[in-house]
């Protein structure tokens, strides 16, 4: 078996990193999902203008709108799911291959 010798600490560090980027990511999406069920959520005081069938046909395509885009929402939430188990992996990986870890294991 072939055991790449890294700096454990600067890897460390940067596995952190990433994971930080990718907590900060999913604060992002739910802010962002937030904003979406508020624009849904929120009557819109210019259509008051419009008639009934123009307020009714925009409020069809705003809903499908939303929908859409929170589709794509749930997509990169899913994507930031793999990535986050992707580090964590890798975490694994860097702790088990760690010397320290492989002197304790042989002890």
């Amino acid at each position: 078996m072939a055991l790449m010798i890294v700096n454990d600490a600067n890897v460390t560090r940067e596995i952190h990193v990433i994971h930080n980027y990718l907590c900060y990511y999913k604060l992002l999406l739910d802010d962002f999902r937030q904003t979406l069920h508020f624009i849904l959520c929120s009557p819109n005081p210019t259509m008051s203008f419009f008639d009934a069938d123009r307020q009714e046909r925009d409020r069809k395509l705003l809903h499908h709108e939303v929908g859409i885009i929170l589709a794509a929402v749930e997509g990169l939430e899913q994507s930031r799911s793999i990535q986050i188990r992707r580090v964590k992996n890798v975490a694994n990986l860097v702790r088990s291959s760690s010397p320290s870890f492989l002197n304790d294991s042989q002890s």
